[in-house]
């Protein structure tokens, strides 16, 4: 019964007041293991103007940012997982503004969506990078990097030193802190070049915690950042 009253208030609910209802939803709820995704961007929000196609028939709009989460919303098993705008054909039928590809074997996924800057061949407004997201692959008291920066990275993280090339990610395991936090930090590596310091800071870690990291470059500054996307294991 309640989650039938959840649904009904779900549908009527304004995109931002559905974002802080996600928000809610997702540091609350058990993790599930079985065909979930949730969204998550590295720049522009998305504020409801997509919208997926439930496996009950229903138009389920999404709502993410670079920091939150999107609610976990069930898949079909299928190749893809199709999103919508409010683009529609000759005959009035959706057509997809992005496309996730579902690796092979996967179950609970990550969807990370950047807009398109050109029109693409395929009229797709959005590029989305789907990351496998469950426990086996990105446990719990685990950092998972993914460099978006042109530039090769040193990452610096509780006394372990990675490299990671553009367009390579990595898992860290690390033991959390009796006291505190643990330092983080992050070089640029060019060859004749001295090593250039571009993050250093204290994060937060524990046991149950798993944090999603993308370094990105601001398109405005060039600067190289992380943004950190931390989700508390809770287990039903």
């Amino acid at each position: 019964m309640q989650n039938l009253k959840t649904k009904k208030w779900v549908r009527i609910l304004s995109p931002l007041s559905f974002f802080l209802f996600s928000c809610l939803l997702s540091a609350q709820t058990p993790f599930k293991k079985g065909n979930y995704f949730q969204v998550i961007t590295t720049l522009e929000p998305i504020k409801g103007e997509l919208w997926h196609n439930s496996i009950l028939n229903e138009r389920i709009p999404i709502v993410a940012t670079s920091h939150q989460r999107s609610v976990a919303q069930k898949y079909a098993d299928s190749a893809t997982i199709p999103f919508y705008g409010n683009r529609v054909d000759e005959e009035d039928q959706p057509i997809p503004d992005a496309i996730a590809q579902v690796p092979p074997n996967s179950s609970r996924l990550l969807l990370l969506f950047q807009k398109n800057k050109e029109p693409q061949p395929n009229g797709l407004l959005y590029k989305v990078i789907s990351i496998k997201d469950d426990l086996e692959s990105f446990p719990s008291g685990t950092f998972q990097f993914y460099n978006f920066s042109s530039s090769e990275l040193g990452i610096y993280i509780d006394k372990k030193n990675k490299l990671l090339a553009p367009k390579k990610q990595t898992i860290i395991p690390v033991s959390p802190p009796k006291i505190g936090d643990i330092w983080v930090k992050m070089v640029v590596i060019k060859e004749k070049k001295p090593i250039q310091m571009v993050y250093s800071n204290g994060w937060y870690h524990r046991e149950n915690l798993r944090t999603l990291v993308f370094i990105i470059q601001d398109p405005k500054t060039g600067r190289i950042k992380p943004i950190r996307i931390k989700q508390t294991i809770v287990k039903s």
